[in-house]
């Protein structure tokens, strides 16, 4: 047959589970002793109705209102068992209906003892539970109306307990605590505690609501629950709030979104203390407290500056750090009243080395009440930049001392800037130079020359010419470079005037053209006045070799052919020697002098000396030059001033080679002599020495004699 509800005084549905219990117990007692089994509960009012826990109903269709069963057959027989309430109120009975009319042995009635006494310990349990929830309804519309409207409106999860014999009974919830279970706080309505918080990780939920309860006051607890839908795990705080008589109000709170707030705000600190020692600058945490500014922490290159403890100055307040730096204290007041950031550069002592220093620092606020000072040690770079300074300042000085023209132009030829000689060449004012081009002073293509220095050098020369203000041709040498002015790229130009070294250049050219015409002329005198009477001679002596009529005659003339033709090749000696001395090519400049004098020793009696240490030979160009200087010289000395002592010095000191000329004669007017060219001579010494880039001092003086000083490097 189906299994139909049993209730309990109308008001409590016995639980199928109970029932199912009842029914298997009742078919073993009905296969033992072969009866049915009913119980028939009394009612507040009306007939009692069986409930059939084995057999069929027709079988107890007479059970009355007063316990009695009038069977259809007389042969039947009941056994009755009765039931109560857990406070002794009666319950029902239970029957056991037989249709043999025996009389039940001690064993089974003994059998029929014992499921009663199993009926009675699940009945008591069932009507135990069922007590409570009576009892919860009553106190639930007790507080309903203040409940409902504290707790429904409540946004958080909040659940009453109250406590019944040991153990916490679950009576009421709010809509919120509904919607955070999704419903499944329904089912547990009326269970105790320790069934709702029955795993082993809920343990700490029920001792801390014993804690609240025994202290008569209020318990917090943090608590993590997994995630049924997402398998996360969530973060709930609860509050357990004891109330008067024997009820506890649970608060719960989901901190998840919290507590992954705090992770990321952790992970944020990390990552900005990561940050913060990856500064390569020290840098300094500093608090307003009510005390004052107070020095907090710092980062790790901070830890590490070499002139600052920072365990010494932690938890100490700057207006004690820096009671000697009042302004310092003042920056770091700034940046916090207006909120913002103050930077200054300024020597620092420090006085744990007693070391200056010279820092950039940065104040900068960060809210809620902290300033951040950055400090950069630019001791090395200040010094650099006075450096710079003072180079830049000499540059300059030498910019505007240089009595060359200097211009820096921009890429287009531009002025830019220019020096003081350059201002004053030009006759430009400043506001003039700024709208002028180089190229309208000067004949140079700047585009040209910018495609040079870009493309072929970086250095380039150039050389042009113009008529002055004076009406006077001027003649300059300009070397252009690329330069970077003020950021930006420029062509450095340095203009030199060589007029007078060109008007030198072409004396000299000048100068050699006479000098070879006058060879020239000097060689075709000698072999015209020596070389020329000698072959005409020959000639002569020939013809009369044809004409002599003996043989005597014939050996006079031939031998007097044979003195000529000696002579002549001598006359030719004498000349290719002028010109290049063998002896100076083979021995070296102190022998070719020496035998220079020798031939003039025996024509006039004058005292000649040489001192000299040179010992090697030396380049053929200043050899060449310095005997011909000589020669020249010793010619002077003999043939206009009538000199009675010569002395020459020649000596090296340092790879430098001195020569010293001098002599004892009548001397001359030196300036007058050079200023009306009428000294060839002396000309042509000048301007060889000068070829060689070497230094002469010539001096002479009437009735003293002259002196020559000459300097030649050579290396």
């Amino acid at each position: 047959m189906s299994l139909q509800p049993l209730s309990i005084g109308n008001e409590i549905d016995i639980p199928a589970s109970y029932i199912q219990k009842w029914r298997k117990t009742a078919e073993l007692i009905r296969r033992v002793l072969l009866v049915p089994v009913c119980i028939l509960q009394k009612l507040t009012s009306g007939t009692p109705v069986p409930y059939v826990l084995s057999g069929n109903l027709e079988e107890f269709s007479g059970c009355t209102q007063d316990f009695h069963l009038e069977s259809r057959r007389d042969s039947c027989f009941l056994y009755e068992i009765a039931l109560t309430y857990p406070d002794a109120k009666p319950f029902g009975h239970l029957y056991l209906l037989d249709h043999s009319s025996r009389t039940f042995t001690e064993k089974e009635k003994a059998f029929c003892e014992h499921f009663r006494e199993l009926f009675d310990a699940d009945l008591k349990i069932l009507l135990q539970e069922q007590y409570h929830i009576q009892n919860s309804r009553k106190w639930q519309a007790r507080f309903s109306q203040t409940y409902d409207a504290l707790i429904e409106s409540f946004p958080q999860p909040i659940t009453t307990y109250q406590f019944v014999e040991k153990d916490f009974i679950l009576i009421a919830y709010n809509k919120a605590e509904y919607t955070a279970s999704k419903g499944k706080i329904k089912s547990l309505f009326g269970k105790p505690a320790r069934q709702i918080f029955e795993k082993e990780e809920e343990r700490k939920i029920l001792n801390a609501m014993c804690q609240a309860f025994r202290q008569r006051s209020s318990v917090n607890l943090e608590a993590v629950h997994p995630d049924e839908s997402t398998g996360m795990e969530r973060h709930f705080v609860y509050t357990f709030l004891y109330l008067p008589e024997e009820y506890l109000l649970v608060y719960r709170e989901d901190h998840t979104s919290l507590k992954l707030a705090e992770q990321s705000l952790r992970e944020s600190k990390d990552q900005y203390m990561t940050q913060f020692n990856s500064v390569p600058l020290p840098v300094l945490t500093i608090e307003k407290k009510p005390e004052g500014f107070v020095i907090v922490g710092g980062n790790q290159a901070a830890l590490e500056y070499p002139h600052v403890i920072l365990e010494q100055v932690l938890g100490v307040s700057i207006e004690i750090c820096w009671k000697d730096d009042a302004q310092l204290i003042e920056f770091v007041e700034l940046a916090y009243e207006q909120k913002k950031s103050v930077s200054t550069q300024q020597p620092y002592t420090f006085k744990t080395t007693g070391k200056s220093r010279y820092l950039a620092m940065v104040f900068r606020f960060v809210p809620p009440n902290f300033v951040l000072l950055y400090a950069e040690d630019i001791t090395e770079k200040k010094q650099a930049e006075l450096a710079l300074k003072e180079s830049e300042k000499k540059f300059k000085n030498i910019f505007n001392m240089s009595v060359d023209s200097i211009f820096i132009t921009d890429a287009s030829g531009y002025f830019l800037d220019m020096n003081t000689t350059g201002f004053r060449k030009t006759g430009l004012s400043k506001e003039e130079m700024k709208q002028k081009r180089i190229s309208e002073l000067v004949d140079l293509d700047i585009e040209a020359l910018s495609y040079s220095l870009e493309t072929v050098d970086n250095l380039c020369k150039n050389e042009i010419s113009y008529t002055n203000r004076e009406g006077q041709k001027v003649v300059e040498e300009i070397y252009s470079q690329c330069v970077d002015y003020e950021g930006q790229d420029a062509i450095l130009h340095i203009s030199r005037d060589i007029t007078q070294r060109k008007l030198l250049e072409q004396k000299i050219l000048r100068t050699i053209i006479q000098t070879e015409e006058q060879e020239r002329s000097r060689m075709a005198q000698e072999l015209h006045d020596g070389l020329g009477p000698l072959l005409s001679t020959s000639k002569l002596y020939t013809k009369a070799l044809h004409m002599a009529r003996d043989g005597e005659e014939q050996q006079f003339v031939i031998h007097k052919i044979e003195e000529t033709l000696e002579e002549a090749i001598l006359s030719i000696q004498e000349i290719s020697n002028n010109l290049s001395p063998h002896v100076l090519r083979n021995f070296g400049l102190p022998t070719a002098i020496r035998t220079f004098y020798a031939k003039l020793q025996y024509t006039s009696e004058i005292t000649f000396e040489l001192n000299t240490n040179l010992n090697h030979r030396i380049d053929e160009d200043i050899e060449t030059t310095l005997y011909r200087v000589a020669v020249e010289l010793i010619h002077n000395s003999l043939k206009h001033a009538r000199a009675q002592t010569i002395v020459i010095d020649l000596n090296v000191y340092k790879k430098q080679l001195h020569f010293s000329f001098s002599d004892d004669g009548q001397g001359f007017d030196l300036e007058r002599t050079l200023r009306n060219n009428t000294g060839m001579g002396l000309t042509n010494i000048f301007n060889r020495i000068k070829s060689l880039n070497g230094t002469i001092d010539m001096k002479s003086k009437k009735c003293v004699g002259t002196n020559v000083f000459i300097t030649i490097n050579f290396g």
